[in-house]
């Protein structure tokens, strides 16, 4: 890292901007402690409760920022889907830590927890408009299928059913009149996709790497 920061200050990146990148990968350096003293069963719920904590916290806010750009003066269909594209990763895995979890808890209230935490994280990610980690999240929902004992897969399909409603419910309230518009902006970030090497996003980015390569 600070062999990449001489490199990066000397193209003309400002050194602050450098170390914000810089912190954000050192938090890795957060496993030697875990490690060192998550010890029991306890201790570990209690780093999951602060990871919840955390995830949802980050979640009001992705919220917060996204309600407050689309709020001035929104008049393109295409503002929907301009977001503060940030945690994008912290977002898909508190999602599919909090489905996990959901084909474990054993008290009716920490299935009601769960699911509030996994819509909430999942609707973050939603509006980030990361199509991205939108399809990580669907392969990761896919992989658990799997991995889940057999006896708990019918209550993964009564959960296909019930998050995405409450989904869809809550992006009416989100979007209102503009719920039809917003639904319409996701279904074309998803079927964009299959375009492949056509997708505008993925030529603007093969443009990005050959200007960068030929400097």
């Amino acid at each position: 890292m600070p062999i990449n920061g001489i490199i990066a200050v000397t193209g003309d990146t400002q050194f602050i901007e450098w170390f914000r990148e810089a912190v954000i990968l050192s938090l890795i350096l957060f496993y030697f402690p875990i490690r060192e003293h998550i010890t029991d069963k306890k201790d570990i719920i209690i780093l999951l409760i602060c990871f919840a904590i955390a995830a949802f916290a980050t979640s009001l806010g992705q919220f917060n920022e996204y309600y407050t750009g689309i709020s001035k003066g929104l008049k393109y269909a295409y503002q929907i889907g301009k977001s503060v594209r940030v945690n994008q990763s912290l977002f898909t895995a508190a999602s599919i830590f909090g489905l996990t979890f959901l084909f474990y808890a054993r008290k009716f209230s920490g299935n009601i927890l769960l699911i509030i935490f996994s819509v909430i994280t999942i609707l973050a990610l939603i509006t980030s408009f990361s199509r991205t980690f939108w399809f990580i999240l669907a392969l990761q929902v896919v992989l658990l299928f799997f991995y889940i004992p057999k006896v708990k897969r019918k209550k993964l399909l009564v959960y296909f059913i019930l998050i995405p409603s409450i989904l869809l419910l809550s992006i009416g309230i989100i979007f209102k009149d503009n719920t039809r518009i917003a639904l319409k902006v996701m279904e074309l970030r998803l079927t964009s996709s299959s375009k492949g090497l056509g997708d505008i996003s993925i030529q603007s980015r093969l443009s990005e790497y050959e200007s960068v390569l030929n400097k």
